[in-house]
């Protein structure tokens, strides 16, 4: 099952149409900024494939984000504390970090998917 937050329309549309061929449930495919709204806030998964925002800093959300990190703490995605804004790519991992299943529920893993696809950066 496809669960994915995407902040721009295009790639979503693909989302969708793909999930749909591959007789997929659309209804968690989301649009948006995962870091700023966390539209799947109480899910958590087994595995979570990512392209993490690499050079990316999150200044146009950082209210939102500092927000969060100090009304929620550890109860939030942001706990550990945050990182610069210039580091779009830590914060989106504190956020997979979220998302992860306790041990005890089997845990998780996460990967980055240009490692899988074979597009990494040379």
């Amino acid at each position: 099952m496809y669960r994915r937050s995407e902040p721009r329309l295009r790639p979503k549309v693909a989302l969708l149409r793909d999930a749909k061929i591959r007789a997929q449930d659309v209804s968690q495919i989301k649009l948006g900024n995962t870091l700023s709204n966390d539209h799947l806030y109480a899910s958590k998964f087994d595995y979570m494939l990512s392209n993490p925002p690499f050079g990316v800093d999150w200044k146009k959300i950082e209210g939102d984000i500092t927000d969060e990190h100090t009304l929620k703490g550890f109860d939030g995605r942001f706990g550990p504390g945050l990182p610069r804004v210039s580091d779009g790519s830590l914060l989106f991992l504190l956020h997979l970090i979220s998302k992860l299943r306790d041990v005890k529920d089997g845990g998780s893993r996460i990967g980055k998917f240009a490692e899988l696809s074979g597009n990494t950066p040379d």
